[in-house]
C-alpha cells in the first residue's frame, strides 16, 4: 500500500470511529524493532577473527584481501566484521535509529510485508543479518575500501567498478520489475510519487546543510543509499521483499557505525 491509499484507508478508519494503530499494527511495531536492534547490535559488535596459520608471500589470500598479522606468532588472521569504513569511532545515535526504523515500518510500507508470517520473517532476518557480515567484510578486499566521494574516483580499482556496474544493473532490473507491478497494479502514479518524496526530502537536506557548512563534500553513505533503495521495494512480492532484505542489511550495517551527514568535511571522515 503506498502513502495515497494509506491516508484514504486511515480516513475511512477515522469514519468508522476504528483505530488506526491497533494491537496487532503495535505487537508487529515492537517486533521489527527488535529485529532492528539485533541487526543494529551485530553489525556493531561482531568481529570474528579467523587464523589462517603462518601464509607464503604468494599465498592468493595475500594478493586477494588485506589479513591482519600478529608479529609474535608470525600468524595471519582473516577478520569478519559488520563494521565498515569508521572503524566503530563514533557512538550510536540512536534517537536517529530510532526515526529510520519507523519511518521504512510504516512509509517504507514493511508494516504490511513482514511480522505476520514467521517463515517469511526468518528468511527475511537471515537474509538481513547475513548482508551486515558480508557487506562489512568488503573492508578487507584490496581495492574495495574506496569511497563515493568525487575526489576519490581517480582511486577506483577494475574490482571496485565491476562491483558498481553489477550493482547498477542489479538495480535497474529491479526498479524495472517494480514499475511493472505498479502498472499491473495500476498504482505506477502513486510509487513514481512514493519515491520522489524521499528523494526531494534528501536534496532539501542537502542543500540545507550546504549552506552551513563552508567546504562542504559530497558524499552519499552507503548507508542512505540502502535506506533509500529500500523504500522503492515496498511491494508484496518475492522479489520485492527479497531485494528490500539485501539492500536494508547494507542499511543496518552502515547506520549502525555512523549515522553521519551526507555532507561533511575532511576532519569528520
Amino acid at each position: 500500500m503506498l502513502l495515497s491509499s494509506i491516508a484514504e484507508n486511515n480516513l475511512k478508519l477515522i469514519e468508522k470511529g476504528d483505530k488506526i494503530i491497533t494491537e496487532e499494527l503495535f505487537y508487529r511495531y515492537v517486533k521489527w524493532l527488535i529485529f532492528n536492534i539485533v541487526g543494529t547490535l551485530i553489525a556493531r559488535y561482531s568481529t570474528i577473527k579467523i587464523p589462517l596459520g603462518k601464509l607464503s608471500e604468494n599465498s592468493w589470500w595475500k594478493r586477494i584481501f588485506i589479513l591482519q598479522y600478529d608479529q609474535q606468532t608470525g600468524i595471519y588472521y582473516f577478520q569478519i566484521t559488520g563494521s565498515t569504513f569508521y572503524g566503530g569511532r563514533r557512538f550510536l545515535h540512536y534517537q536517529k535509529l530510532i526515526i529510520m526504523y519507523s519511518l521504512v515500518f510504516f512509509y517504507g510500507n514493511a508494516y504490511q510485508k513482514y511480522f505476520n508470517d514467521w517463515k517469511s520473517d526468518i528468511l527475511h532476518a537471515i537474509i538481513c543479518y547475513t548482508m551486515i557480515i558480508l557487506y562489512g567484510c568488503l573492508e578487507s578486499v584490496k581495492g574495495m575500501n574506496i569511497s563515493l566521494t568525487p575526489k576519490d574516483w581517480p582511486k577506483f580499482t577494475l574490482q571496485f567498478e565491476a562491483w558498481l556496474l553489477f550493482v547498477l544493473i542489479a538495480t535497474i532490473s529491479l526498479f524495472v520489475h517494480h514499475v511493472n507491478l505498479a502498472i499491473a497494479q495500476d498504482i505506477l502514479g502513486e510509487y513514481i510519487f512514493s519515491i520522489m518524496t524521499v528523494i526531494i526530502c534528501y536534496l532539501y537536506s542537502y542543500f540545507y546543510i550546504v549552506k552551513l557548512e563552508p567546504e562542504p563534500i559530497w558524499h552519499i553513505h552507503h548507508w542512505f543509499i540502502g535506506l533509500f533503495l529500500s523504500f522503492c521495494w515496498r511491494f508484496d512480492d518475492f522479489y520485492s521483499k527479497l531485494a528490500f532484505s539485501f539492500y536494508y542489511g547494507v542499511f543496518l550495517e552502515g547506520s549502525s557505525d555512523s549515522m553521519g551527514p551526507i555532507i561533511y568535511n575532511d576532519d569528520d571522515r
